[in-house]
């Protein structure tokens, strides 16, 4: 159960804030309590959810001490890249809809070295991985940033800067302490 206050995501990738709960009646037989959840970052429609969904895509935010163990855990993730472009589609698309996060970050790490590999030959990502790393990055930056107190389009910064404080084993004196 949630509680109003909470922060949450809510299907795949959006956070948003619990802000009420209430009855309403939605043109069934009878009022149902539902939570009332504001978009963190995005448009400002609220969402009502049932609060007795049994199937709810919901779960709380990570909190900050995650999201620095997640953080600590990026030059570790091995970066193997899929050559084959349909396997690694497939691959990626299902990691996204699991929603597990470090699996999330290791496509970021991927995607970003592939990346970075093609540009020093000239070339560019064929827009399967633009489009994918798109949705892995709103994934994982729109929860962090909410934790984080931060805007989405400041996280790979704030991530590349705190991969060495947290390596360094200097992590007393960094910004996520």
């Amino acid at each position: 159960m949630f509680s109003v206050s909470d922060f949450v995501v809510f299907g795949s990738a959006d956070v948003y804030k619990i802000v009420d709960i209430c009855q309403k009646d939605f043109g069934e037989d009878s009022k149902r309590n539902y939570y009332v959840l504001n978009p963190v970052f995005g448009n400002s429609l609220d969402v009502y959810i049932p609060t007795s969904h049994k199937q709810m895509p919901m779960r709380k935010i990570l909190s900050k001490n995650e999201i620095v163990q997640i953080i600590k855990s990026i030059p570790d993730i091995e970066d193997k890249w899929i050559e084959d472009h349909k396997q690694r589609k497939t691959t990626y698309t299902e990691v996204l809809a699991s929603g597990d996060h470090e699996k999330i970050i290791r496509i970021i790490k991927n995607i970003h070295i592939h990346k970075l590999e093609l540009e020093q030959q000239g070339k560019q990502l064929i827009i399967t991985d633009k489009e994918l790393l798109k949705s892995a990055e709103k994934l994982i930056y729109h929860e962090f940033a909410a934790v984080l107190d931060l805007e989405p389009e400041q996280i790979t910064d704030y991530i590349i800067q705190n991969i060495g404080v947290y390596n360094t084993g200097s992590h007393q004196s960094g910004p996520l302490s």
